[in-house]
């Protein structure tokens, strides 16, 4: 029981600082009028089939091609590092400071290894690999979400929460290629999503210790990320709107530990929908309450 408190308050202080995060950015953006990074995009069937493409092929890559899908692995995390990073650090560093903040926090999550997130054993003496790699997920993810919030209508963000919903459902249940792409991550050491320990303590252990840890789950940045895409893109016409959106996801998140750890035997389970769907009940409750 203690460990699995402990396990929910680690997931919940990596949930509520990616959230935090992601709202103050695109607020921050907002209110600096910085310059727009891309246009905002609308939900046509042009869009939604470049995206289903994309995102099939990238998937068949990952699942079908062992060392070229560990590659692909490693450069499309340290990309949306570096896309998120520079994007947090736009909001208070001048070019091309931000650039290089997004540089070295790109680095961070790329020194855990295979299982269990085993850091090089030089970088874990002197700083804890799990803290390093979830600090610079809190940063990506917040960035990269708060950058597609922009780019998104409320109306559109919703329909891609309840359309990636459904392909979670398949994908994890039916297919079960998102449980072969973690499982990538994994042992190619490009975890986009956070390590999450059964004790908190954990995410502080540094040398040695680093790698004796019980177990760690994965929590995936589509079901931090998601949620928050839809809390950034009505930060524009309202912030507590978006507050809301984000208090509603963490309570998502609750429910989705719930189900988790109720289960007879622990196995992988799609942890987007009830998330997306605590997430789009705050977007409806902020629109009836007139926030």
């Amino acid at each position: 029981m203690a460990q699995r408190t402990s396990l929910f308050i680690t997931e919940l202080f990596l949930y509520a600082a990616t959230v935090a995060v992601g709202i103050w950015v695109a607020f921050r953006h907002l209110t600096l009028k910085l310059p727009t990074v891309i246009q905002p995009i609308e939900p046509t069937p042009e869009n939604i089939l470049i995206f289903g493409v994309v995102l099939i092929g990238f998937t068949v890559l990952i699942v079908r091609t062992a060392r070229l899908g560990g590659w692909s692995l490693h450069v499309a995390m340290a990309l949306a590092v570096l896309v998120g990073a520079q994007y947090v650090a736009s909001g208070f560093l001048p070019p091309p400071w931000h650039t290089v903040f997004g540089a070295v926090l790109a680095v961070a999550p790329l020194l855990s290894r295979s299982q269990y997130a085993r850091a090089w054993r030089f970088v874990s003496r002197f700083a804890p690999p799990l803290l390093l790699h979830n600090l610079a997920m809190v940063v990506a993810i917040a960035g990269v979400s708060a950058l597609l919030g922009s780019s998104l209508t409320p109306n559109g963000a919703v329909i891609m929460l309840a359309a990636l919903s459904v392909y979670d459902i398949i994908a994890v249940y039916r297919t079960r290629h998102m449980v072969a792409i973690a499982e990538r991550m994994m042992i190619s050491g490009a975890v986009f999503g956070f390590l999450v320990p059964v004790r908190f303590s954990h995410l502080f252990d540094t040398g040695e210790q680093a790698g004796d840890m019980d177990r760690v789950m994965i929590l995936g940045s589509g079901d931090i990320g998601l949620p928050l895409v839809l809390a950034s893109s009505v930060v524009s016409t309202s912030v507590p709107s978006a507050a809301l959106i984000g208090a509603f996801s963490l309570a998502g998140l609750g429910l989705t530990h719930w189900l988790f750890m109720s289960q007879r035997e622990a196995m992988p389970m799609a942890a987007l929908p009830p998330v997306a769907m605590m997430s789009i009940l705050g977007y409806l409750a902020a629109i009836l309450i007139g926030l």
